[in-house]
């Protein structure tokens, strides 16, 4: 130690201040299986006490296990710096999280590890460090290690690491008593499980090669933001983009109408009601989920863009950069890709926009009499066709009532039968645009307009007064060119 320096130890108390750092309970236990991800295990377990006064909640893996030196090290906080260089699949970051992550919902974390056929334990209880204000921790007896909730289980394993939480004061906190709250714990870390590790728990990962993840008996299912088994979706080629030394790789998705989404995923709420706060990038680490939704302040969300997301994928050799924080579930991208991710937004809302509207009719107004209305019932919507527009009105002015009604009986009928299924096909995969009208037939159409509703060609302000307002003429910037030369042809 250097002469004139003081030596300033941190009380063991600390460890209550990091109970704060904002950990849920969900990214909590996504914290402790990064770790079992690093220790290269491919079959995950995770069980929760749902008796009436549920006491525990465990992790266990069959990844390569630790030693006792091993161990103590990943008990001490910050262990491995945040800067020092890591494995390429590495999903560490600043040496905290099994500690924080952990004591942010418990009391005791004990630690399991059985490496080379030889079994390890350590109790960290916050009680006992609070007594003894000493930064020790408990090694457990061979006897100890079956009291432990989970050891039954991992026993029967010959390597691999078993994470188990008692006093749970903070899991069960604001929930329900006794089972029902860890049943709500459960269900919470199913869905967030299934998103944060989908990528990995996809049967066509070989990266990892393939992992199998089970809680409280059940396999944890991945669920995929993109819908990328959904035929009707878009997406684009992922694009490189290069950040000094580092690349990282960007793909656009855009999801199709909720009509076109069915089976099991139509009940999912970020593909419903959800969807517009789902918009946004997804940011992966190691494809694995760090945050998303949201456009990392280079848009807002509207609903023009709410069918937009974006995949954005992270080495973990840009942390710093990305100022990946202690949770791993918040990055900030640099300045030196914001204008790239921007491009992607802007293309995120164009594809977007074609699922919202019509792609080259103006928005509604109450000024313009469409040939067709949207009707919305039972959740959904349907086109009928507008008996008030002029056109269909007069058409239908001769008729008798009992025509008049079988005709419209028969028009909305025809609303009925739209093929939406194929416009969609067609405008959203296929890329085609519907195919506007000749100015030859649209001449015609003046020509049949005018002669319907009686109007005077010889005045062609009046002609363009009333056909401004009647589709398919409102909005078109060629009308006053349409009319005189419908006026000549009438000549």
């Amino acid at each position: 130690m250097f002469e004139n320096h003081l030596q300033i130890r941190p009380s063991p108390k600390l460890m209550e201040s990091m109970r704060a750092l904002g950990y849920t309970s969900d990214v909590a236990v996504a914290d402790i299986v990064d770790n079992s991800l690093d220790a290269g295990a491919s079959s995950i377990e995770i069980r929760g006490d749902v008796s009436d006064e549920p006491a525990w909640l465990w992790v266990s893996d069959n990844g390569q296990g630790m030693t006792l030196t091993q161990m103590v090290e990943a008990l001490k906080l910050a262990a491995v710096s945040s800067v020092d260089a890591r494995g390429e699949n590495d999903l560490g970051r600043f040496g905290l999280g099994l500690k924080t992550a952990s004591f942010s919902q418990c009391r005791r974390l004990t630690v399991i590890s059985r490496r080379d056929g030889v079994t390890h334990g350590i109790r960290f209880d916050l009680d006992e460090l609070r007594e003894s204000d000493d930064w020790s921790v408990r090694r457990l007896e061979e006897s100890d290690l079956g009291e432990v909730p989970g050891f039954q289980e991992f026993s029967k394993q010959e390597f691999g690491t078993l994470v188990c939480w008692q006093k749970l004061d903070r899991l069960m906190e604001s929930r329900s008593s006794g089972a029902a709250g860890m049943g709500e714990v459960i269900a919470e870390l199913r869905a967030h499980l299934g998103l944060t590790f989908h990528r990995l728990l996809a049967p066509e990962d070989h990266i990892r090669g393939g992992l199998s993840m089970v809680l409280n008996g059940r396999a944890v299912q991945p669920i995929d933001p993109f819908l990328r088994q959904n035929r009707a979706v878009e997406m684009t080629s992922p694009e490189a983009i290069k950040i000094g030394n580092d690349t990282i790789k960007v793909q656009a998705f855009t999801l199709p109408d909720s009509s076109l989404i069915t089976g099991p995923d139509a009940e999912r709420k970020d593909l419903r009601d959800g969807m517009y706060a789902a918009q946004g990038f997804y940011f992966y680490r190691n494809r694995r989920l760090i945050s998303h939704g949201g456009w990392a302040n280079l848009g807002g969300r509207r609903d023009s863009t709410k069918h937009s997301r974006i995949l954005v994928d992270l080495p973990n050799s840009t942390d710093d950069q990305w100022q990946l924080d202690v949770m791993k579930n918040k990055v900030v991208p640099p300045a030196s890709v914001r204008r790239q991710l921007a491009r992607f937004y802007e293309v995120g809302s164009r594809k977007s926009g074609r699922i919202i509207s019509y792609r080259g009719r103006r928005v509604s107004s109450p000024d313009v009499e469409y040939a067709w209305i949207p009707v919305t019932e039972r959740g959904g919507f349907r086109y009928e066709p507008n008996i008030e527009h002029p056109v269909l009105d007069d058409a239908l002015t001769d008729l008798s009532q009992t025509q008049r009604d079988k005709m419209v009986r028969a028009l909305r009928h025809l609303g009925l039968l739209i093929p939406y299924g194929d416009i969609r096909r067609r405008m959203s995969i296929d890329d085609e645009v519907p195919a506007r009208e000749h100015q030859d037939a649209l001449v015609q159409h003046v020509l049949d307009v005018v002669a319907t509703l009686e109007l005077d060609l010889l005045s062609p302000e009046t002609v363009g007064a009333v056909l401004q307002h009647i589709e398919p003429f409102a909005g078109r910037r060629d009308l006053e060119q349409i009319i005189a030369r419908a006026a000549q042809a009438h000549r």
